[in-house]
C-alpha cells in the first residue's frame, strides 16, 4: 500500500511539474548563428558576423549581431540593410523596441545611428521583415547592433522560434564593409557586400541523421566484432 501512495505522489509530482513548465516562459538561452555565404562582392572567407538570439520570453526577444574578424579581415555593419531578420510572427506581428548600434573605437568612426526598419529584398537573399538602415556608410559601420522585439502573440517558446527562413532559407542578414584588422576609418573598406546565414533544409538534416545514425550502427558492429 506504502508503494502504491508512493507511486501515486511520484506520478503526480511528474504532472504537476509538466503542468507548470507548459505554461512557463522560455529559458533565457542563446542560440548562435554565423553569417555566410556571401554575395560576389564580399569575396573574403567568412565567416563575417555572429547571431545571437534569445527568446526572454513567448513574446519578446533579444538579437544580437556582432562583427568577425577572420583572415585578418573584419567585417563592420552598416548603410541600407546593415543587419537583417526573418522574425516570425505566425498569424500575429513584431514590434521593434529598441536597436543599439556600436561602432569600432579607432579613431575617426562615428557613432553609428540607427535610422529606420525598411524591411525588403536583401541583395538576392530574399525578402526579410525586419531590415535596418544605419547611417551613412563605412566611417558609421557598427561592430555590434543589439535588436530587442516582441511579439503580438506568444509563439517565441524557444530561441530557435523566433526566426524563420525566407523563401530562400536565410533567416539573417548583414550589409558588410571589409576592412584590414584592426579596421581604420582613414584606410577605408576593402570591400563592401552582403551575406546570410542560411538554414539548413529539412533533408540535408534528415540524410545528416541518417549518415550518423548508420556510423552508430558501424561503430557497434566493429566493437562487437
Amino acid at each position: 500500500m506504502r508503494a502504491y501512495l508512493r507511486s501515486r505522489h511520484t506520478l503526480t509530482s511528474v504532472l504537476f511539474a509538466g503542468a507548470i513548465s507548459l505554461g512557463a516562459s522560455p529559458a533565457q538561452a542563446t542560440l548562435t548563428e554565423f553569417i555566410g555565404p556571401p554575395d560576389t562582392a564580399l569575396s573574403f572567407t567568412g565567416p563575417y558576423a555572429q547571431v545571437d538570439i534569445t527568446a526572454t520570453s513567448t513574446t519578446s526577444a533579444t538579437i544580437v549581431f556582432t562583427s568577425l574578424t577572420t583572415g585578418g579581415k573584419t567585417f563592420l555593419m552598416g548603410d541600407s540593410a546593415s543587419a537583417d531578420l526573418n522574425v516570425n510572427v505566425g498569424s500575429g506581428s513584431y514590434t521593434l523596441v529598441s536597436v543599439t548600434p556600436v561602432g569600432p573605437s579607432t579613431v575617426g568612426f562615428t557613432t553609428p545611428t540607427f535610422v529606420s526598419n525598411t524591411p525588403g529584398n536583401v541583395d538576392g537573399f530574399g525578402n526579410f521583415n525586419l531590415s535596418l538602415y544605419l547611417f551613412d556608410g563605412y566611417t558609421n559601420a557598427a561592430t555590434s547592433v543589439t535588436i530587442n522585439i516582441t511579439s503580438s502573440t506568444p509563439i517565441w517558446t524557444t530561441d530557435a522560434a523566433v526566426l524563420v527562413n525566407s523563401a530562400g532559407a536565410f533567416n539573417a542578414a548583414i550589409h558588410a564593409f571589409a576592412c584590414a584588422a584592426p579596421c581604420m576609418a582613414s584606410a577605408g573598406a576593402l570591400a563592401t557586400g552582403f551575406a546570410a546565414h542560411k538554414i539548413p533544409e529539412p533533408t540535408s538534416l534528415a540524410l545528416l541523421g541518417t549518415a550518423l545514425t548508420g556510423l552508430g550502427i558501424v561503430a557497434r558492429r566493429r566493437r562487437r566484432g
